[in-house]
């Protein structure tokens, strides 16, 4: 990611979702523009509050992060059960596999040990 000085990106990547919910439509569009990623970079520094935050405003909840893995990836693989269900409830695709394990959500939901993620992840439908 480019060195962003948007006080807006700052604070998403620094963990505040109050500002998420402060900004308005217009700076968010202009955000989302700018840094399609944003939800993803927050959910690779488990940002779990501003990943809610910007999936409720619209971004992309499917687009990888500079690892290649998804958010919904990351919040499996961290036990983020309220994220994870957050984006789920936004049609995260949980059939996608990452680009370095091949892996579903689910797989690494139970490959780092995530017992309530699994669960959660394996009792839906299909």
């Amino acid at each position: 990611m480019p060195p962003s000085d948007d006080p807006l990106v700052l604070a998403c990547l620094h963990g505040d979702a109050a500002a998420v919910a402060a900004a308005d439509r217009a700076e968010l569009d202009r955000v989302r523009a700018e840094l399609p990623d944003l939800l993803s970079q927050a959910a690779g520094r488990q940002h779990w509050e501003v990943v809610r935050a910007l999936a409720g405003a619209g971004f992309e909840i499917g687009r990888p992060g500079p690892g290649g893995a998804s958010p919904v990836h990351l919040a499996a693989g961290s036990g983020a059960l309220d994220a994870l269900r957050a984006l789920v409830e936004r049609d995260a695709d949980l059939a996608a596999t990452d680009p370095q394990f091949q892996a579903t959500p689910l797989g690494w939901a139970e490959y780092f040990g995530q017992q309530e993620s699994a669960a959660y992840l394996a009792g839906l439908p299909r």
